[in-house]
């Protein structure tokens, strides 16, 4: 599914239009259809888009300076980090104002089996993901630790007289600790999203919203996010390589 950046500009005046006249808005159901589609076409034009900036972590300018492998995969983190958060809260948004101004007929629509297959496999291959992630950045962390211990001593707690050793031992430990807990934020969103494509499925289920609502959102997903969550990761894994030959370096 291609869009552009004028299929947001095309959606956001109808949007203000939905808000300040929502009961108009929900009086017949083909309205609601022309809602759905106008909210599948916005989250997936969101979903190619992104977020326009990210803000960068406090430590990035210690890191960099002192560990300078580790300032690319940061700033790749930094970014995908932000714009998981920033798609989430869209999505979030989205599926709310769809459920409060759902009117669903009668008789709900029939179920399609089998559509949120790809779905519930991405779901657990981030967890598993995830859990390698962490687990790997924990050794980081130990490392990080007993190299401040051993290049940290005598009067090198004094900021004006650390060594660089030491100055790097630390920068290595804060950078570890922020991201242990970007990878809670990144794949916590991600996690919630996927969630969040269930109750959709289960919205289109009950007749909120045209049949093939669901597939549409997933192909968005496939087709502009999976390509920014590959290059997520190779940023992680990168992170955890500089990190790992520094640690040993300091040791």
């Amino acid at each position: 599914m291609n869009f552009s950046a004028a299929d947001i500009a095309d959606f956001l005046p109808l949007a203000k239009v939905r808000r300040r006249r929502p009961f108009l808005m929900l009086r017949a159901r083909g309205a609601l259809a022309v809602a759905a589609t106008l909210f599948a076409t916005f989250l997936a034009t969101f979903l190619a888009c992104g977020p326009a900036a990210a803000q960068t972590f406090p430590f990035a300018t210690s890191a960099a300076t002192d560990l300078p492998a580790l300032r690319q995969p940061l700033d790749t983190i930094t970014r995908a980090d932000a714009r998981e958060q920033a798609v989430l809260a869209e999505v979030r948004r989205g599926v709310d104002r769809l459920a409060r101004t759902c009117v669903a007929p009668t008789a709900p629509a029939a179920t399609v089996p089998g559509r949120e297959a790809g779905l519930l496999q991405a779901q657990r291959e981030a967890n598993a993901l995830r859990a390698r992630l962490v687990d790997r950045n924990n050794r980081v962390s130990d490392l990080a630790r007993s190299a401040v211990a051993a290049r940290c001593t005598g009067f090198s707690f004094i900021p004006g007289i650390k060594s660089p050793e030491c100055r790097s031992a630390e920068a290595l430990r804060e950078a570890s600790a922020t991201v242990q807990t970007a990878l809670g934020g990144y794949f916590g969103a991600i996690d919630s999203r996927y969630r969040l494509y269930m109750d959709v499925r289960d919205l289109e289920d009950r007749g909120c919203a045209r049949p093939g609502f669901t597939q549409r959102l997933i192909q968005a997903d496939d087709a502009s996010m999976r390509p920014q969550e590959a290059a997520a990761q190779a940023a992680f894994e990168e992170f955890m390589r500089a990190a790992e030959q520094a640690a040993t370096a300091l040791r």
